[in-house]
């Protein structure tokens, strides 16, 4: 009588996931809007069922909510455009496997991501974020290869080889507080 339907876990499997990043922040993707069919013509119906319609008030929603507790991702692809450097770079990372948990919308949710970047090296991130407030990410690198980097340096800055280590990020929304970096 809610109207919400609560799952425990869902699993999703071989899914791509595309992800535009801009000067504004990273665009999450949309559901195109539906194709509407052809309307017919209303045909004069009896007084009550217009009445009915007009009394709906204008907060009244149809459809439901959805209370989902653990999410996994398996065989999955990530693919993200950056287009705030020039010439702008795609990341992808295959074989992604991803969980994350949650008790309740106020309460931090745990995550993490294990996947294989294209360009070489492999990356696990785990963490725990809350939906409007601070997070704090750890990200596990190995034999990263690091030439893919080349758009984000100064010009006449070069890199090179691979690197392996941790970055670990605390943020409160979107100001990082304190960025770690231990790597070789």
């Amino acid at each position: 009588l809610a109207r919400i339907v609560l799952v425990d876990s869902l699993v999703v499997e071989g899914a791509t996931v595309r992800l535009l990043r801009t000067e504004d922040g990273i665009e999450l993707p949309e559901v195109p809007p539906a194709e509407k069919a052809p309307q017919k013509k209303d045909k004069p119906g009896p007084p009550q069922a217009k009445d009915a319609q007009a009394q709906k008030e204008p907060g009244d929603r149809e459809g439901f909510a959805l209370a989902l507790r653990e999410i996994s991702l398996r065989d999955c692809k990530l693919l993200l455009e950056d287009q705030t450097v020039s010439p702008p770079v795609t990341w992808e990372v295959g074989d992604v496997a991803a969980r994350a948990i949650g008790k309740s919308t106020k309460d931090p949710i745990d995550f993490e991501v294990d996947g294989v970047l294209s360009s070489g090296g492999s990356v696990q991130v785990k963490g725990d974020a809350e939906i409007e407030g601070p997070f704090r990410i750890d990200y596990h690198l190995k034999d990263v290869v690091l030439a893919p980097l080349a758009p984000y340096l100064s010009e006449g800055q070069r890199v090179g080889g691979t690197a392996s280590g941790t970055v670990s990020t605390l943020r409160e929304e979107q100001k990082a507080d304190r960025v770690t970096v231990d790597v070789r």
